[in-house]
């Protein structure tokens, strides 16, 4: 199965340190998949909506044609005698003359609605990409200090913990040096699971930026651009 974009994208970013990705974003990708979010494809169908209108108000400017049919039974007269049916077939021609006033404000009135709704669009869109672009160096940040405090600061502190609580049981340290370097290395993991938390949420927000993407990869050349982009590929979803 598929992974979601999001996810995708959160394993791309990687969990090492990617210098300048913020200058080799594909922003024309970004915004072709931003343009495939909720809020956009609702935009997208008032917009079809109102130029549908705007094609009717044109019409207006057509003569139109017109085909009527009737039919009218007649019973027997006070005689007895029968009587013919009526049936009568008739055709219509509106030929609009003054098309400068009704007909102008029309058009006009629905090509302003549909023109707003586009601006509004965009600028739906322009704020959707920004909050992405934000989204992306957040995790990009999330990722550096998590993989700081996996590979270096928490063994360096369990090394130390360690260390101080051994010199200790030897009688060659402080007792209160220990605990010191316990409760630094306990506050370190509380600092640490809060960078996990707090980067699983920046991977919710993204999932709420992308929607699933069928094909689960991301373009070529920023998975090229990305030094993490041979690394892990499910691992960004992982605490």
């Amino acid at each position: 199965a598929s992974l979601p974009l999001a996810r995708t994208l959160s394993s791309k970013l990687g969990d090492e340190p990617t210098p300048g990705m913020g200058q080799t974003h594909n922003d024309r990708w970004l915004y072709e998949q931003i343009n495939r979010h909720p809020l956009l494809l609702a935009f997208d169908q008032r917009i079809e909506a109102m130029q549908t209108g705007v094609e009717l108000a044109q019409q207006k400017y057509k003569p139109e044609w017109g085909l009527t049919a009737q039919y009218g039974y007649r019973d027997d007269d006070p005689m007895g005698r029968d009587r013919a049916d009526l049936f009568s077939v008739g055709v219509t021609f509106d030929l609009p003359l003054f098309t400068g006033n009704r007909q102008d404000k029309d058009v006009s009135a629905a090509t302003s609605r549909a023109e707003a709704l586009r601006t509004d669009k965009l600028l739906m869109a322009r704020k959707l990409m920004a909050e992405l672009d934000t989204t992306i160096v957040q995790i990009q940040r999330l990722n550096e200090r998590r993989t700081l405090y996996d590979q270096q600061l928490l063994p360096q502190m369990a090394e130390q913990a360690e260390a101080a609580l051994t010199a200790y049981n030897n009688d060659d340290g402080d007792f209160a040096e220990a605990v010191r370097a316990r409760i630094a290395e306990l506050n370190a993991k509380i600092d640490f699971l809060s960078i996990k938390v707090g980067r699983l949420k920046t991977i919710a927000e993204l999932n709420y930026l992308l929607p699933p993407n069928r094909s689960g990869l991301l373009p070529q050349s920023r998975a090229k651009q990305s030094p993490a982009a041979n690394g892990n590929r499910t691992e960004g979803m992982t605490p």
